[in-house]
């Protein structure tokens, strides 16, 4: 019974604390809904506005003729940085996109940004209605502390109901038979 109610805390209080801690891959914000050629294309992203470090993207594309799923497509992303200060570097990175895990017609791309600042990225859909490409920008943030996906507050309010959800149900009972003190009663 405590360990159920323990379980239904820890998720409750995810669900609020991290909305986004609970959920599926592939449900992160809209970054691009677009008509490029014959498809139709979105693009979601976990997180929606980008920081340094790692930068999960998710791609679903239609056939924009009759709406239905392309299945057979590769996707292909070039991200260009802004120029680095201290060494002039702005060379384009490449990353192929592959297959989702879960769910069929989609594909990952995990990009990564070791800088602040805006990003020229380009999409490229090659399937079998031609190949396509989109561009936009992506405005790069300050990476903050990130722990797994979690933020350091987050963490430490996770934590700070565990602590109070188990001082409540172990050590106060413990504490009281320790002392031999019984919890006062009221009167009716």
């Amino acid at each position: 019974m405590h360990a159920a109610l323990v379980a239904l805390a820890v998720a409750f209080l995810a669900l609020f604390a991290l909305p986004g801690a609970l959920s599926a891959n592939g449900s992160g914000g809209v970054v691009l809904q677009e008509d490029i050629g014959e498809y139709r294309v979105e693009l979601l992203g976990t997180p929606t506005r980008p920081s340094v470090g790692l930068w999960h993207l998710s791609v679903s594309v239609l056939d924009l003729n009759d709406g239905r799923p392309v299945t057979s497509y590769q996707t292909h992303m070039s991200a260009t940085p802004p120029i680095d200060p201290d060494s002039g570097d702005q060379t384009p990175r490449t990353y192929e996109g592959v297959p989702c895990t879960f769910t069929a017609g989609c594909q990952d791309i995990n990009v990564e940004f070791d800088r602040p600042g805006e990003w020229e990225m380009a999409l490229t859909i090659s399937g079998p209605l031609g190949e396509e490409t989109t561009q936009f920008q992506a405005r790069v943030t300050e990476a903050k502390i990130d722990i797994g996906g979690y933020t350091l507050n987050g963490l430490l309010l996770i934590l700070l109901g565990l602590f109070a959800i188990t001082t409540r149900m172990w050590w106060l009972p413990w504490i009281r038979r320790l002392t031999g003190r019984r919890p006062s009663r009221r009167q009716r």
